[in-house]
């Protein structure tokens, strides 16, 4: 039925928030960066008749922060990190051991 295909088993979310210091202590090539801090969110679970093929829902940088990375090699023409990003991702073994 389509009511057990759409159930969630083994569901899960997760909160991750990293935060970067400001570069300051650089060498005389390099260009100092201010400190920053990202947030992402991540919700799985197993879904399907059989729960074997698990879904994962995810934003990185929640909150869109717009930040510079002291190892960017193209902040020197002003380029800034990756801004709010949604995605997914569908994961299925593919062997009986693997699914244990």
């Amino acid at each position: 039925s389509t009511k057990k295909f759409l159930s969630v088993k083994d569901a899960s979310f997760s909160v991750v928030i990293s935060q970067y210091a400001k570069q300051e202590n650089i060498t005389p090539y390099e260009l100092s960066t201010d400190g920053y801090t990202l947030t992402d969110i991540h919700l799985s679970g197993a879904i399907g008749r059989n729960k074997k093929l698990r879904v994962t829902l995810y934003c990185t940088n929640l909150f869109d922060i717009a930040y510079y990375s002291q190892l960017s090699l193209v902040k020197y023409i002003s380029i800034r990190d990756m801004g709010r990003n949604f995605g997914f991702t569908l994961s299925m073994p593919i062997c009986k051991r693997c699914a244990e």
